[in-house]
């Protein structure tokens, strides 16, 4: 009875009054009413037919996502809870809610997840089950899966400073720079503000121009990675002795693991699947001797997030880096091909600051001795 040929209908129900299925289910009117259904969230790279709404008397949501493991899923699940939430907070307590996609197993069940996750505050594993044990069907894509594990990370809240957040949205703006040739204007928020203008609480470590002293960059637009040798020495012990990957290397950005370990045996592989635990906010390699004593870490260049003072990087694959005060060439970034470190190691996409030409200062270390 509610079933349509090239897609056998299919639904279950989450928890009360939410249900998780597939597009035949959305389009039957009969299903809807029976089930006293009031909103339906359509996940899915074609919306549902104008006449579900006007015939079952729903209103719908639409979200255009193609299911593939680049797609960004993570900056539609705020909105997305929300209008779960408004759906479920009916007085009456009779009416529901339908998230759906074509099959009704990655894309809406993701969605589902993300909402269980902040409902219960719980991480990707626990609420994967729980969907799971209501919904046989339920398999997020890889990629969704660790953008579901940062939205943990993150407190079930889209946080633009997070490190790994800043990552992940690096690389997709070089997927779309590798396709148009400069920055969509979607993305122009990746660039950070200039750290030369007034900032509340401005960071007292700096790196500035060693020719003209102007300030290029603070702590927390650094990243640093790991030395090739120890990504090495991270893939040799983690290989069985067919030469194949140990399957009990943890997957990244595992709950447990995402923020210290450095689960991958390419880096840029890794950085392509939110690579955040192999780039970590740091400070100069003098502080990093005192206050972050890991010797695994490469102080060897300076990589940093793209910012406002360069002009260059929206509009260009790849180019150098001047100073914006005294025009001397103090980096190079490329948004494609990889940069190689001196340490062997290759990060891509790259925004870095040749050591040479930087200088680290406290500023107010420098105030206090003024003083």
């Amino acid at each position: 009875m509610f079933e349509q040929e090239d897609n056998p209908f299919s639904v279950d129900e989450i928890e009360p009054r939410l249900f998780l299925g597939n597009c035949t289910a959305a389009r039957n009117i009969q299903f809807l009413k029976s089930k006293q259904i009031s909103h339906i969230l359509t996940i899915d790279s074609v919306p549902i037919p104008a006449y579900v709404c006007s015939s079952a008397a729903v209103i719908n949501k639409y979200i255009h996502i193609a299911d593939m493991t680049r797609e960004n899923i993570l900056e539609h699940f705020t909105v997305c809870i929300n209008f779960i939430e408004g759906a479920l907070k009916d007085p009456n307590g009779t009416n529901g809610i339908l998230i759906h996609c074509f099959y009704g197993v990655s894309r809406s069940a993701t969605i589902a997840i993300a909402y269980l996750m902040k409902k219960y505050s719980i991480n990707y594993q626990k609420a994967f089950e729980l969907a799971k044990s209501k919904r046989r069907l339920v398999q997020p894509n890889h990629g969704f899966v660790l953008q579901l594990k940062l939205f943990h990370k993150m407190a079930y809240e889209i946080d633009p400073t997070y490190k790994n957040y800043k990552i992940f949205r690096l690389k997709l703006a070089a997927e779309q720079v590798k396709s148009v040739k400069i920055l969509p204007s979607s993305f122009l928020n990746l660039l950070a503000p200039d750290p030369v203008l007034h900032q509340e609480r401005p960071d007292p470590n700096v790196y500035r121009c060693r020719k003209c002293r102007r300030i290029v960059a603070s702590k927390s637009n650094l990243i640093l990675h790991k030395p090739k040798d120890q990504i090495n020495s991270f893939e040799t012990s983690h290989l069985n002795q067919k030469g194949k990957p140990n399957n009990s290397v943890p997957n990244l950005l595992d709950d447990e693991q995402m923020e210290n370990q450095n689960p991958t045996v390419n880096l840029n592989e890794a950085i392509s699947e939110l690579a955040g635990d192999l780039m970590v906010s740091t400070i100069s390699e003098k502080l990093l001797k005192r206050n972050h004593p890991d010797p695994q870490l490469c102080t060897k260049m300076y990589f940093i997030e793209p910012m406002i003072w360069m002009k260059d990087v929206p509009n260009n694959v790849e180019g150098k880096l001047y100073c914006p005060q005294c025009k001397s060439k103090i980096g190079s970034f490329n948004w494609i091909m990889a940069s190689k470190c001196p340490c062997g190691a290759q990060v891509s996409p790259s925004f870095y600051l040749v050591p040479s030409k930087i200088e680290y200062s406290n500023i107010v270390q420098n105030m206090q001795v003024t003083v």
